[in-house]
C-alpha cells in the first residue's frame, strides 16, 4: 500500500532493530572507526558503557556505540549483539529503509555478524493536545475500548490493549494501544507524554533466527513490515485523521 505524507501527523519515532550472534568488533575501537568512515552522514560519535549485575552477583559492564546526526534525529545504535537505527524525522518507507540498508551494509563490509536472531520495526504514533477531542473521529471504534463510552460523571484514567497478529508463521504484528494520563508510559522504549494522550505502538518483527547477515534481504524484510504496519494503521486510523493533517502539511 503506498503511503500518504502526514506531515505533522501522529507518527513520534520510528525504530528497527536487528539482534545477531555476538560480534566484539562491532563495540571495538577500529570496528566502530570503520563503520563510522562509512557512514559520514551521522558525525557525532559516542561510546556508552553502562553496568549490569547478574543474579549471581556478579557485575560486567555492556558497551554501544552510537553515530547519529548533529541534530540527534537520526541515531544508529552499534552493541555486541544488536544494530538499531531510530529517527523521530521519518519522511518515507523508501527513506528510511534506504538509510537502514547503507548501516546494514557498512557493517557487512566491516565486521558482519554471522547469524540474525530478530528483525524488528517499530511505528510508534500519538495523538495528543486538542486532537485528543476528536479521538472518537479519528481511530477505529474497535480499537477505543471504554475510550467515549463511559456514562455521565465517569471519567476515564487510562486503557491499555496489547494484541499479538499473526502475519505469516514466522512474522508477528504486537499492536499496543491505549489512552493515558499525562507523564504516563506503558513502555521503556517510548517516552512518556507531558499532555493526556492515545498511543498505537506497532511491533513488526520475526524472531525465529537463523537469518543470514545480508544488507538487500534485511532490507527487503523491512520493507515488507513497514508495509504490514502501515496497513493497520490505515485500518486503525480513519480519513478524518488524515484530512486532519494533510491540510496542515
Amino acid at each position: 500500500m503506498s503511503e500518504v505524507p502526514l506531515k505533522g501527523g501522529p507518527l513520534k519515532q520510528v525504530v528497527t532493530q536487528i539482534q545477531h550472534s555476538q560480534t566484539p568488533a562491532l563495540v571495538s575501537d577500529e570496528g566502530e572507526a570503520g563503520i563510522a568512515a562509512e557512514l559520514p552522514e551521522y558525525p557525532v560519535r559516542r561510546r556508552i558503557v553502562s553496568g549490569t549485575i547478574s543474579p549471581a552477583g556478579q557485575a560486567s559492564e555492556q558497551v554501544a556505540r552510537t553515530l547519529s546526526d548533529v541534530a540527534g534525529e537520526w541515531v544508529v545504535t552499534l552493541t555486541e549483539n544488536s544494530i538499531s537505527l531510530q529517527t523521530t524525522d521519518y519522511a518515507s518507507r523508501d527513506d528510511f529503509c534506504s538509510r537502514a540498508g547503507a548501516i546494514f551494509a557498512a557493517v557487512g563490509r566491516v565486521a558482519p555478524p554471522p547469524v540474525v536472531d530478530r528483525v524488528g520495526l517499530r511505528y510508534i504514533n500519538r495523538i495528543e493536545g486538542e486532537d485528543i477531542q476528536n479521538l472518537e473521529d479519528f481511530v477505529n471504534p474497535r480499537l477505543m475500548l471504554l475510550a467515549g463510552a463511559l456514562g455521565s460523571g465517569m471519567a476515564l484514567g487510562h486503557t491499555i490493549s496489547d494484541s499479538l497478529i499473526v502475519i505469516e508463521p514466522d512474522d508477528q504484528l504486537q499492536i499496543r494501544t491505549g489512552l493515558l494520563p499525562a507523564g504516563v508510559t506503558f513502555s521503556p522504549g517510548v517516552e512518556a507524554s507531558s499532555r493526556e494522550s492515545w498511543t498505537l505502538d506497532m511491533d513488526v518483527f520475526n524472531g525465529t533466527g537463523h537469518i543470514y547477515f545480508d544488507a538487500e534481504g534485511l532490507v527487503s524484510l523491512l520493507r515488507q513490515y513497514s508495509e504490514h504496519a502501515y496497513s493497520f494503521f490505515r485500518w486503525a486510523t480513519s480519513q478524518a485523521l488524515h484530512d486532519r493533517y494533510r491540510r496542515e502539511g
